[in-house]
């Protein structure tokens, strides 16, 4: 069975079937880190909002906003 990515369709080589053809479908390695990194994007701007208000963030009142999509290159 061919191996493909199911969100790029990369391919990732052959997978044993046993007597079964066709196509399998998973994840490739880019797309399991993107998925975890958009999974925790809350989480990594809460704690570093966080971080600033403890080390008093000096002069920055910069504002942490999530985006509304990420893009990847």
């Amino acid at each position: 069975m061919k191996k493909r990515c199911y969100f790029c369709g990369v391919d990732m080589g052959v997978k044993v079937g046993n007597g079964q053809v066709g196509v399998f479908h998973s994840l490739c390695d880019q797309c399991t880190y993107r998925l975890r990194l958009d999974e925790r994007l809350a989480e990594l701007l809460w704690a570093i909002a966080n971080l600033r208000k403890q080390n008093g963030s000096k002069g920055q009142n910069q504002e942490l906003v999530a985006p509304a999509t990420i893009q990847y290159t």
